[in-house]
């Protein structure tokens, strides 16, 4: 960037290479300004910014277009600060070579964790800006990704219990069932059954999941295909007064050699990772959109069939239990 034969570099540097941060910490870094000759500038500032924005889509049953909303926005963090000088004070002279200004901003506690999705975001940026006295403003944009914390230790409805009759703690498992008939004119089949469990409901990224399926199949000559488990994040979308779902798939495991045969019935135990995904963000958290994570086993039916499927939430946290 000039202005004639002067030459200003911005830069920003946080103190965490890889910018990431739990709310209630302290966001630290250095603003970094390099010119190539003797400069008067107004200031060196400070932005902190950090907002959930959404973009609706909307299409009328009479129209085939999509109708983009306006943005809806809630702001969670708008701080800003002088680093040097100010707006209306003398102008300081800054020498040849690299200025180095540091900063510091204490994360609010409540800070819901950094996302992105298809209709919109939860973004954190600092943003620093230089007014050379003659020219105009120059600035950079760094955006770095906060965490809520959450222990999943606190959770009653996960956490560890003492079994006085077995004499030993356990976790709260998942134990779940479904199953379905086929329809042929006026005839049912037989059931299709399935059975998901889980040994517990809360993980930390970089852990597995380990299940346990069993698919029993007397629903005569209906076949199932294969059989996979997956784990999705489910978002849904407040804005605009409508509310709409958008679920991604963060892990999934398809498991091999898994077809099953009318009057066959078969079992499963295998896992699935759990990547690097913050934990849920409520609509306490946030007004425009929340999301939440379910892990669901799905036997995929052989023909135009219906599959069957069970879902199960699974909370996702920081701190894992302490009793695994």
């Amino acid at each position: 960037m000039a202005t004639g034969a002067l030459t200003i570099r911005i830069g920003i540097a946080l103190d965490r290479p890889q910018s990431v941060y739990y709310a209630g910490e302290t966001l630290s870094g250095r603003v970094q300004v390099r010119v190539n000759e003797p400069t008067k500038v107004k200031y060196v500032k400070i932005f902190f910014s950090g907002e959930a924005l959404v973009r609706r889509q909307f299409r009328p049953k009479t129209v085939l277009l999509y109708i983009i909303m306006p943005l809806q926005r809630q702001v969670y963090l708008d701080r800003e600060g002088y680093l040097l000088g100010s707006d209306s004070g003398e102008e300081a002279l800054l020498s040849p070579g690299e200025h180095e200004y540091p900063f510091e901003c204490a994360l609010p506690q409540a800070l819901p964790s950094s996302f992105t999705g298809s209709l919109g975001h939860i973004r954190y940026t600092v943003r620093a800006a230089m007014r050379p006295s003659t020219g105009r403003e120059e600035s950079l944009k760094l955006a770095y990704t906060v965490i809520q914390p959450l222990d999943l230790n606190t959770l009653p409805q996960i956490a560890i219990r003492f079994d006085f009759h077995a004499l030993h703690c356990h976790q709260e498992p998942i134990d779940k069932k479904n199953s379905k008939h086929f329809w042929c004119l006026c005839c049912s089949s037989g059931p299709l059954s399935m059975s998901l469990q889980v040994p517990k409901r809360g993980f930390v990224p970089g852990e597995t999941i380990p299940f346990y399926l069993q698919v029993s199949n007397n629903a005569g000559s209906y076949v199932v295909r294969d059989v996979m488990v997956k784990l999705l994040q489910r978002v849904a979308w407040h804005a605009n007064c409508e509310k709409s779902f958008e679920v991604n798939v963060v892990g999934i495991k398809e498991l091999a050699d898994s077809c099953v045969e009318g009057s066959d019935s078969r079992s499963f135990s295998d896992e699935v990772f759990v990547k690097p995904v913050p934990p849920a963000v409520s609509k306490d958290q946030c007004d425009l959109l929340s999301y939440e994570y379910i892990l669901r086993a799905v036997a995929r039916v052989q023909g135009p069939h219906l599959n069957l499927v069970i879902s199960a939430p699974i909370v996702i946290g920081t701190t894992p239990l302490a009793l695994q």
